[in-house]
């Protein structure tokens, strides 16, 4: 019989992200939500959003969902070819800069209730 595996305690505080982006803005679903809506593929321009998260924050994470560092839009074909290929090979094929695209967006999003 195989020894039981202890149970994993309930997280009581949120994960840690980057340094520069404050906690609350982390993991923003509101951001998430509104991306989904408005958002149009960075590639092709097709509706129905995917976001699509930056490069790993560290070994097992995932990139920030929001600030500027946050996720873009992307159609799910994209997103698929994308996490297939790599961030850095699918900003030379379709020359594009993730970064300047996050940014542009986040700001978006921050103004669209100003």
């Amino acid at each position: 019989m195989k020894p039981a595996r202890p149970l994993r305690r309930a997280r009581t505080r949120p994960r840690r992200g980057p340094a520069d982006i404050p906690p609350e803005l982390w993991r923003d679903r509101s951001y998430l939500t509104w991306l989904r809506l408005v958002g149009r593929c960075i590639v092709c321009g097709a509706s129905g959003c995917d976001p699509m998260h930056g490069p790993p924050a560290g070994m097992r994470q995932k990139a920030p969902d929001a600030g500027p560092e946050g996720c873009v839009p992307g159609c799910r074909p994209h997103h698929d070819e994308q996490t297939r290929v790599g961030w850095p090979a699918f900003e030379r094929k379709h020359r594009i800069s993730r970064r300047r695209l996050a940014r542009k967006w986040w700001k978006r999003f921050q103004e669209k209730d100003g």
